[in-house]
């Protein structure tokens, strides 16, 4: 079974963990850092690089086009957010995005938020989004069967991000891929064989994977000492806690 891997773009150019802000110089030099990450991960032998979807980072579908042309053959999982974007416009820009990079985009949406909450991880916004996105692309493959439009689209792959039982429901109705955080074996083999479970009742066979935080340091000491204020900074979930700093950031 072949295994794809993809390496997280830093979110503001070098991640400084929850609550930093970009200075001056961050932003100038972001586009440097993120080819040189990407390029990094090219060479390493990865399959692509996966963007961030916090609004107060480098926006990550402008950023991704400026690596694309620079590196090819490296694939982006972009993240999309269903809170941001109408669904027919989100398409038509997976559509374009897709067909300019000659087919090298992948679509990361959260849905692991509480339902009801209204904002990017609500697993309802996730489905209502993706559900008008997939009649939206039926409209425009009958009109392309029909002459109206020159070709189908082209809609990249959606991975979606998220564990909680709603989130698992959405993942079964519309997901290429189900994309489970990392968690200890049992729970995540739980999750697994729910998904799957859910996924069969409703005729579909996503692939799956699982999304890592890896602390990189010289030494296990040094990894574990930087690891602790990361630790300290997310809520028992394993999710970022609110900061003050994206309100600073202008968010």
């Amino acid at each position: 079974m072949a295994v794809a891997l993809h390496w997280r773009l830093p979110a503001r150019g070098a991640d400084q963990g929850a609550g930093a802000v970009p200075t001056r110089a961050e932003g100038e030099r972001a586009v440097r850092v993120f080819r040189a990450f990407a390029r990094a991960a090219a060479d390493l032998g990865f399959t692509g690089v996966a963007t961030a979807p916090d609004t107060w980072s480098q926006d990550a579908w402008i950023s991704a086009a400026r690596l694309a042309d620079d590196i090819p053959g490296l694939t982006f999982l972009l993240a999309l957010r269903p809170d941001l974007l109408p669904p027919a416009l989100g398409a038509q820009l997976a559509d374009t995005y897709q067909r300019l990079s000659g087919g090298r985009v992948l679509l990361h949406v959260v849905a692991d938020g509480q339902a009801g909450a209204g904002g990017a991880g609500d697993p309802r916004r996730a489905d209502a989004f993706l559900g008008a996105v997939e009649r939206y692309r039926a409209d425009a493959a009958f009109a392309a069967a029909a002459g109206a439009l020159g070709r189908a689209p082209d809609f990249p792959p959606v991975y979606l991000d998220g564990c909680t039982p709603a989130a698992l429901e959405t993942a079964a109705r519309h997901a290429d891929v189900c994309l489970l955080p990392a968690r200890p074996r049992g729970a995540l083999r739980r999750s697994l064989e729910r998904a799957r479970a859910l996924a069969e009742r409703a005729g579909r066979r996503p692939a799956f994977g699982t999304r890592l935080h890896v602390v990189t340091r010289a030494t296990e000491l040094e990894a574990r000492r930087h690891a602790g204020p990361l630790i300290a900074g997310t809520g028992p979930r394993g999710r970022r806690l609110p900061a003050a700093a994206p309100a600073r950031a202008g968010a």
